[in-house]
């Protein structure tokens, strides 16, 4: 700082660098260009560090549960073909799969509320009855597999699925108590999907 520009040398431990500066009260804006990329840079390098160690923790805690569980190896394997795309061709089929299951639900969903596409209504609900079929198979298979079961239907995300799919089967249970009491034998009142 004897020149009047506040550099950090590049052998000095940027936490150490940085709890002088706080010590000091010098604000980490006055570093110069130079060197203030350069701690950001490392600030960076830091926390994705930090970020792939709390990563890998979880990975290799999950992997402990597998193996612990009975048939681990093929749960394990099932579990990577639905959640970790990069660990297989078929698992990359799998996402898309999904991809385009969520990309037609979505579609029909949104023609479905349109007045000018009431035509289509019939095609537009088996489309989402396909749809939630290939979404419950999905979460129950994840579900199945999963060593802890209460962490899974915990888990945020997966709670958000089973709230997705549970209005379908909702409105289904619905359907069948008023086809038993109007005596109406057609499911959902989709052709085909005649109940006897």
């Amino acid at each position: 700082y004897r020149t009047g520009k506040l550099h950090m040398p590049s052998n000095i431990c940027l936490s150490i660098f940085k709890e002088e500066l706080t010590y000091w009260g010098i604000d980490s804006t006055l570093i110069e260009p130079c060197c203030y990329c350069r701690t950001q840079t490392k600030d960076e390098k830091v926390l994705n560090n930090a970020k792939t160690m709390e990563i890998d923790e979880g990975e290799n805690q999950l992997e402990d549960q597998f193996s612990n569980a009975c048939l681990g190896g093929l749960r394990r394997q099932i579990w990577d073909l639905f959640e970790v795309p990069e660990s297989s061709g078929c698992a990359r089929l799998v996402l898309f799969i999904s991809v385009v299951f969520i990309l037609l639900s979505t579609i029909s969903m949104v023609f479905s509320t349109m007045s000018s596409f009431s035509d289509l209504h019939e095609r537009l609900g088996k489309i989402e009855m396909f749809c939630i079929v290939w979404f419950s198979f999905e979460y129950l298979i994840r579900l199945l597999v999963h060593p802890q079961k209460c962490a899974f239907i915990t888990e945020l995300m997966n709670v958000i699925d089973l709230l997705s799919i549970l209005p379908f089967y909702i409105g289904l249970a619905i359907d069948v108590g008023d086809r038993d009491e109007n005596g109406n034998g057609n499911l959902l009142g989709l052709p085909g999907t005649d109940m006897m």
